[in-house]
Protein backbone atom coordinates (compact mmCIF):
# COMPACT_ATOMS: atom_id res chain seq x y z
CA UNK A 1 0.00 0.00 0.00
CA UNK A 2 1.16 3.50 -0.76
CA UNK A 3 -0.14 6.85 0.41
CA UNK A 4 0.23 10.00 -1.66
CA UNK A 5 2.21 12.69 0.09
CA UNK A 6 0.24 15.33 -1.77
CA UNK A 7 -3.33 14.11 -1.11
CA UNK A 8 -2.95 11.56 1.69
CA UNK A 9 -5.05 9.12 -0.34
CA UNK A 10 -4.37 5.41 -0.74
CA UNK A 11 -3.24 4.10 -4.11
CA UNK A 12 -1.94 0.76 -5.35
CA UNK A 13 0.76 -0.44 -7.70
CA UNK A 14 0.28 -2.66 -10.74
CA UNK A 15 1.87 -5.52 -8.81
CA UNK A 16 -0.56 -5.07 -5.91
CA UNK A 17 -3.53 -5.06 -8.27
CA UNK A 18 -2.32 -8.26 -9.92
CA UNK A 19 -2.00 -9.97 -6.52
CA UNK A 20 -5.47 -8.73 -5.54
CA UNK A 21 -7.05 -10.18 -8.66
CA UNK A 22 -5.37 -13.52 -7.93
CA UNK A 23 -6.94 -13.47 -4.46
CA UNK A 24 -10.34 -12.18 -5.59
CA UNK A 25 -12.31 -15.07 -4.09
CA UNK A 26 -15.10 -13.90 -1.76
CA UNK A 27 -15.48 -17.22 0.09
CA UNK A 28 -11.73 -17.52 0.67
CA UNK A 29 -11.65 -13.94 1.94
CA UNK A 30 -14.62 -14.43 4.30
CA UNK A 31 -13.03 -17.58 5.73
CA UNK A 32 -9.69 -15.85 6.25
CA UNK A 33 -11.35 -13.00 8.16
CA UNK A 34 -13.32 -15.19 10.55
CA UNK A 35 -16.85 -14.51 9.27
CA UNK A 36 -19.40 -16.99 10.60
CA UNK A 37 -20.57 -18.93 7.53
CA UNK A 38 -23.35 -21.52 7.59
CA UNK A 39 -23.41 -24.37 5.06
CA UNK A 40 -26.54 -24.59 2.95
CA UNK A 41 -26.29 -27.26 0.28
CA UNK A 42 -23.30 -26.51 -1.95
CA UNK A 43 -23.01 -22.88 -0.83
CA UNK A 44 -22.46 -20.87 2.34
CA UNK A 45 -24.55 -18.11 3.87
CA UNK A 46 -23.46 -15.46 6.35
CA UNK A 47 -25.09 -16.27 9.69
CA UNK A 48 -26.10 -12.65 10.35
CA UNK A 49 -27.61 -12.20 6.85
CA UNK A 50 -29.07 -15.33 5.33
CA UNK A 51 -29.60 -13.51 2.01
CA UNK A 52 -25.82 -13.22 1.63
CA UNK A 53 -24.47 -16.17 -0.35
CA UNK A 54 -20.88 -17.32 -0.96
CA UNK A 55 -20.24 -19.77 -3.79
CA UNK A 56 -17.37 -22.25 -3.91
CA UNK A 57 -16.12 -20.65 -7.13
CA UNK A 58 -15.56 -17.33 -5.30
CA UNK A 59 -18.70 -15.48 -6.33
CA UNK A 60 -20.68 -13.46 -3.77
CA UNK A 61 -24.34 -12.42 -3.76
CA UNK A 62 -26.23 -10.22 -1.32
CA UNK A 63 -29.71 -10.79 -2.61
CA UNK A 64 -31.61 -8.44 -0.29
CA UNK A 65 -29.36 -5.52 -1.31
CA UNK A 66 -29.03 -6.38 -5.00
CA UNK A 67 -25.23 -6.63 -4.73
CA UNK A 68 -22.93 -9.29 -6.16
CA UNK A 69 -19.41 -9.92 -7.39
CA UNK A 70 -16.27 -11.34 -5.84
CA UNK A 71 -13.99 -10.42 -2.94
CA UNK A 72 -13.31 -6.89 -4.19
CA UNK A 73 -17.05 -6.24 -4.30
CA UNK A 74 -17.66 -7.83 -0.87
CA UNK A 75 -15.04 -5.62 0.77
CA UNK A 76 -16.56 -2.51 -0.78
CA UNK A 77 -20.23 -3.44 -0.41
CA UNK A 78 -20.21 -5.02 3.06
CA UNK A 79 -17.07 -3.71 4.77
CA UNK A 80 -17.61 -0.25 3.31
CA UNK A 81 -14.04 0.20 2.07
CA UNK A 82 -12.95 2.05 -1.07
CA UNK A 83 -11.84 0.22 -4.20
CA UNK A 84 -8.24 1.29 -3.55
CA UNK A 85 -8.41 -0.12 -0.01
CA UNK A 86 -10.01 -3.34 -1.24
CA UNK A 87 -7.17 -3.90 -3.72
CA UNK A 88 -4.55 -3.33 -1.02
CA UNK A 89 -6.36 -5.63 1.43
CA UNK A 90 -6.39 -8.49 -1.08
CA UNK A 91 -2.77 -7.76 -1.97
CA UNK A 92 -1.84 -8.13 1.69
CA UNK A 93 -0.67 -4.55 2.24
CA UNK A 94 -3.55 -3.43 4.51
CA UNK A 95 -4.75 -4.99 7.76
CA UNK A 96 -3.51 -8.59 7.43
CA UNK A 97 -1.75 -11.02 5.12
CA UNK A 98 -3.76 -11.61 1.98
CA UNK A 99 -5.94 -14.74 1.69
CA UNK A 100 -4.07 -17.09 -0.64
CA UNK A 101 -4.47 -20.57 -2.06
CA UNK A 102 -7.45 -22.25 -3.72
CA UNK A 103 -10.61 -22.20 -1.65
CA UNK A 104 -11.20 -25.92 -2.13
CA UNK A 105 -8.14 -26.60 0.07
CA UNK A 106 -9.52 -24.48 2.92
CA UNK A 107 -11.22 -26.08 5.89
CA UNK A 108 -14.85 -25.09 5.55
CA UNK A 109 -16.80 -24.77 8.80
CA UNK A 110 -19.66 -27.23 9.40
CA UNK A 111 -23.16 -25.79 9.65
CA UNK A 112 -23.34 -25.97 13.43
CA UNK A 113 -19.81 -24.85 14.29
CA UNK A 114 -19.60 -22.16 16.96
CA UNK A 115 -16.29 -20.38 17.33
CA UNK A 116 -15.12 -19.80 20.88
CA UNK A 117 -15.12 -16.14 21.84
CA UNK A 118 -12.03 -15.05 23.75
CA UNK A 119 -11.20 -11.43 24.53
CA UNK A 120 -7.64 -10.29 23.74
CA UNK A 121 -5.41 -10.02 26.80
CA UNK A 122 -5.21 -6.55 28.36
CA UNK A 123 -2.01 -4.51 28.21
CA UNK A 124 -0.37 -3.20 31.38
CA UNK A 125 -0.76 0.37 30.14
CA UNK A 126 -3.60 1.98 28.17
CA UNK A 127 -1.63 5.05 27.06
CA UNK A 128 -1.99 4.24 23.35
CA UNK A 129 -5.77 4.17 23.37
CA UNK A 130 -5.98 7.33 25.49
CA UNK A 131 -3.77 9.17 23.00
CA UNK A 132 -5.62 7.70 20.03
CA UNK A 133 -9.16 8.45 21.23
CA UNK A 134 -8.58 11.80 22.92
CA UNK A 135 -5.80 13.43 20.89
CA UNK A 136 -6.32 11.90 17.45
CA UNK A 137 -10.06 11.23 17.44
CA UNK A 138 -11.13 14.13 19.67
CA UNK A 139 -13.31 12.03 21.99
CA UNK A 140 -14.12 13.55 25.39
CA UNK A 141 -11.54 12.47 27.99
CA UNK A 142 -14.09 11.95 30.77
CA UNK A 143 -16.05 9.59 28.51
CA UNK A 144 -12.92 7.60 27.64
CA UNK A 145 -12.03 7.20 31.31
CA UNK A 146 -15.60 6.17 32.13
CA UNK A 147 -15.62 3.49 29.42
CA UNK A 148 -12.28 2.16 30.68
CA UNK A 149 -13.69 1.89 34.20
CA UNK A 150 -16.70 0.04 32.81
CA UNK A 151 -14.38 -2.38 30.93
CA UNK A 152 -16.01 -1.40 27.64
CA UNK A 153 -12.73 -0.29 26.08
CA UNK A 154 -9.13 -1.27 26.74
CA UNK A 155 -5.75 -1.75 25.07
CA UNK A 156 -4.68 -5.24 23.98
CA UNK A 157 -1.32 -6.61 25.08
CA UNK A 158 -0.02 -8.13 21.85
CA UNK A 159 -0.65 -5.39 19.30
CA UNK A 160 -1.77 -2.39 21.39
CA UNK A 161 -5.12 -2.42 19.58
CA UNK A 162 -8.16 -0.59 20.87
CA UNK A 163 -10.68 -3.22 22.00
CA UNK A 164 -14.35 -2.17 22.27
CA UNK A 165 -16.62 -4.67 24.01
CA UNK A 166 -20.32 -5.54 23.97
CA UNK A 167 -21.90 -7.38 26.93
CA UNK A 168 -25.02 -9.43 27.55
CA UNK A 169 -27.60 -8.56 30.22
CA UNK A 170 -25.62 -10.53 32.82
CA UNK A 171 -22.41 -8.61 32.20
CA UNK A 172 -20.65 -11.31 30.17
CA UNK A 173 -18.60 -10.14 27.18
CA UNK A 174 -20.08 -11.40 23.91
CA UNK A 175 -18.66 -9.12 21.24
CA UNK A 176 -15.43 -7.20 20.62
CA UNK A 177 -14.35 -4.84 17.87
CA UNK A 178 -10.60 -4.37 17.42
CA UNK A 179 -8.97 -1.33 15.86
CA UNK A 180 -5.32 -0.36 15.50
CA UNK A 181 -4.09 2.78 17.26
CA UNK A 182 -1.16 3.32 14.88
CA UNK A 183 -1.91 6.51 12.95
CA UNK A 184 0.98 5.98 10.53
CA UNK A 185 -0.52 2.98 8.77
CA UNK A 186 -3.96 2.17 7.40
CA UNK A 187 -6.40 1.34 10.17
CA UNK A 188 -6.74 -2.33 11.08
CA UNK A 189 -10.41 -3.03 11.85
CA UNK A 190 -11.90 -6.44 12.61
CA UNK A 191 -14.26 -8.18 15.01
CA UNK A 192 -12.72 -10.70 17.40
CA UNK A 193 -13.30 -14.30 16.30
CA UNK A 194 -16.47 -15.76 17.80
CA UNK A 195 -18.05 -12.34 18.35
CA UNK A 196 -21.84 -12.18 18.40
CA UNK A 197 -22.94 -8.98 16.66
CA UNK A 198 -26.32 -9.08 18.39
CA UNK A 199 -24.64 -7.76 21.56
CA UNK A 200 -23.83 -4.11 20.87
CA UNK A 201 -21.23 -1.80 22.31
CA UNK A 202 -23.33 0.51 24.52
CA UNK A 203 -22.85 3.93 26.09
CA UNK A 204 -25.51 3.85 28.78
CA UNK A 205 -27.85 6.82 29.07
CA UNK A 206 -29.99 7.88 32.00
CA UNK A 207 -32.17 5.14 33.47
CA UNK A 208 -35.36 7.00 32.56
CA UNK A 209 -34.54 7.64 28.91
CA UNK A 210 -36.88 6.41 26.18
CA UNK A 211 -34.41 7.04 23.33
CA UNK A 212 -31.61 5.03 21.76
CA UNK A 213 -29.17 6.56 19.26
CA UNK A 214 -27.78 4.11 16.70
CA UNK A 215 -24.37 4.27 14.99
CA UNK A 216 -22.23 2.05 12.82
CA UNK A 217 -19.19 1.83 15.12
CA UNK A 218 -18.27 2.47 18.76
CA UNK A 219 -16.10 5.45 17.79
CA UNK A 220 -19.08 7.06 16.03
CA UNK A 221 -21.13 6.61 19.21
CA UNK A 222 -18.32 8.15 21.31
CA UNK A 223 -18.03 11.04 18.85
CA UNK A 224 -21.75 11.79 18.91
CA UNK A 225 -21.79 11.71 22.74
CA UNK A 226 -18.88 14.17 22.74
CA UNK A 227 -20.68 16.50 20.32
CA UNK A 228 -23.77 16.38 22.51
CA UNK A 229 -21.62 17.48 25.47
CA UNK A 230 -20.02 20.29 23.45
CA UNK A 231 -23.33 21.64 22.24
CA UNK A 232 -25.25 21.07 25.45
CA UNK A 233 -27.76 18.75 23.79
CA UNK A 234 -30.05 16.83 26.12
CA UNK A 235 -29.65 13.88 23.77
CA UNK A 236 -26.52 13.08 25.78
CA UNK A 237 -28.91 11.39 28.25
CA UNK A 238 -29.94 8.82 25.61
CA UNK A 239 -28.55 5.31 25.23
CA UNK A 240 -26.06 5.06 22.36
CA UNK A 241 -25.23 1.78 20.63
CA UNK A 242 -23.17 0.63 17.65
CA UNK A 243 -24.24 -1.96 15.10
CA UNK A 244 -20.83 -3.15 13.90
CA UNK A 245 -21.64 -1.97 10.36
CA UNK A 246 -24.50 -0.26 8.55
CA UNK A 247 -25.92 -3.57 7.34
CA UNK A 248 -25.96 -5.29 10.74
CA UNK A 249 -29.36 -4.84 12.43
CA UNK A 250 -29.31 -7.66 14.97
CA UNK A 251 -27.73 -5.49 17.70
CA UNK A 252 -30.65 -3.07 17.52
CA UNK A 253 -33.12 -5.96 17.47
CA UNK A 254 -31.72 -7.37 20.71
CA UNK A 255 -31.39 -3.97 22.40
CA UNK A 256 -35.03 -3.13 21.74
CA UNK A 257 -36.20 -6.53 22.98
CA UNK A 258 -34.26 -6.07 26.21
CA UNK A 259 -35.25 -2.40 26.71
CA UNK A 260 -39.01 -2.33 26.42
CA UNK A 261 -39.17 1.32 27.59
CA UNK A 262 -37.58 2.58 24.36
CA UNK A 263 -40.05 4.44 22.14
CA UNK A 264 -37.72 6.65 20.07
CA UNK A 265 -34.82 5.74 17.78
CA UNK A 266 -32.27 8.21 16.40
CA UNK A 267 -30.39 6.90 13.36
CA UNK A 268 -26.90 8.39 13.11
CA UNK A 269 -25.52 6.11 10.40
CA UNK A 270 -22.73 7.35 8.15
CA UNK A 271 -23.18 9.64 5.17
CA UNK A 272 -21.77 7.30 2.54
CA UNK A 273 -22.03 9.59 -0.47
CA UNK A 274 -19.92 9.50 -3.63
CA UNK A 275 -18.40 12.86 -2.69
CA UNK A 276 -16.79 11.13 0.30
CA UNK A 277 -15.35 8.32 -1.83
CA UNK A 278 -18.07 5.67 -1.42
CA UNK A 279 -19.44 3.59 -4.28
CA UNK A 280 -22.32 2.23 -2.20
CA UNK A 281 -24.47 4.27 0.19
CA UNK A 282 -24.44 1.68 2.97
CA UNK A 283 -25.69 4.19 5.54
CA UNK A 284 -28.80 5.02 3.54
CA UNK A 285 -29.45 1.33 2.88
CA UNK A 286 -29.20 0.61 6.60
CA UNK A 287 -31.61 3.44 7.39
CA UNK A 288 -34.17 2.06 4.94
CA UNK A 289 -34.00 -1.40 6.54
CA UNK A 290 -34.50 -0.03 10.06
CA UNK A 291 -37.35 2.26 8.99
CA UNK A 292 -39.08 -0.68 7.33
CA UNK A 293 -38.65 -2.91 10.38
CA UNK A 294 -39.50 -0.40 13.13
CA UNK A 295 -41.14 2.63 11.54
CA UNK A 296 -44.64 1.62 12.64
CA UNK A 297 -43.76 0.97 16.29
CA UNK A 298 -41.17 3.64 17.11
CA UNK A 299 -40.68 7.35 16.56
CA UNK A 300 -37.63 7.35 14.27
CA UNK A 301 -35.46 10.38 13.59
CA UNK A 302 -32.70 10.36 10.99
CA UNK A 303 -29.66 12.41 12.01
CA UNK A 304 -26.89 11.74 9.53
CA UNK A 305 -23.65 13.75 9.74
CA UNK A 306 -23.01 16.44 7.16
CA UNK A 307 -19.55 14.94 6.64
CA UNK A 308 -18.61 11.29 6.06
CA UNK A 309 -19.21 10.25 9.66
CA UNK A 310 -19.66 11.72 13.14
CA UNK A 311 -15.98 11.44 14.00
CA UNK A 312 -15.13 13.55 10.95
CA UNK A 313 -17.61 16.14 12.21
CA UNK A 314 -16.00 16.08 15.66
CA UNK A 315 -12.45 16.34 14.34
CA UNK A 316 -13.47 19.17 12.03
CA UNK A 317 -14.91 21.04 15.01
CA UNK A 318 -11.77 20.42 17.10
CA UNK A 319 -9.68 21.93 14.30
CA UNK A 320 -11.86 25.05 14.33
CA UNK A 321 -12.42 25.67 18.02
CA UNK A 322 -12.78 29.39 17.41
CA UNK A 323 -15.94 28.76 15.45
CA UNK A 324 -19.29 29.68 16.98
CA UNK A 325 -21.25 26.80 18.50
CA UNK A 326 -24.39 25.99 16.54
CA UNK A 327 -27.82 26.84 17.77
CA UNK A 328 -29.59 23.90 19.38
CA UNK A 329 -33.18 23.74 18.25
CA UNK A 330 -36.10 21.37 17.89
CA UNK A 331 -36.12 20.10 14.29
CA UNK A 332 -39.04 18.90 12.28
CA UNK A 333 -39.26 15.16 11.91
CA UNK A 334 -36.67 14.62 9.15
CA UNK A 335 -37.09 12.57 6.01
CA UNK A 336 -34.73 9.76 5.15
CA UNK A 337 -32.81 11.91 2.66
CA UNK A 338 -32.60 15.02 4.84
CA UNK A 339 -29.20 16.69 5.18
CA UNK A 340 -28.04 17.70 8.62
CA UNK A 341 -26.43 21.09 9.15
CA UNK A 342 -23.01 21.24 10.74
CA UNK A 343 -23.18 20.09 14.35
CA UNK A 344 -26.94 20.61 14.55
CA UNK A 345 -27.81 18.44 17.53
CA UNK A 346 -31.51 17.61 17.58
CA UNK A 347 -33.12 17.50 21.03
Amino acid sequence: MSVSRMTGKTYYTDEEKERALQNNNALQYALSRGYHLVKCGSEYHLKEHDSMVFKLDGRWYWNSQGLHGRALDFIQGYENRTYQEAVCILAGTIDRPAPVGPVMTAKLPPADEKREFILPEKADSFKNIFAYLIKERGVDGDLVRRLVRENKIYQSRNHNNLVMVGYDSEGKARYASLRSTNSYTKAFKIDAAGSDKSYPFVIEGNSGTHTVCVFESPIEAMSYWTLCKITGSSRIDSHMISLGGAAARQALDRFLREHQQISSIVLGLNNDKKEFGHKIDAGRNGIKKILKAYGKDYHITVHQPYMDDWNDVLKNYRRNLEGKLPEIREPERPRVNSRTKQLEMAI
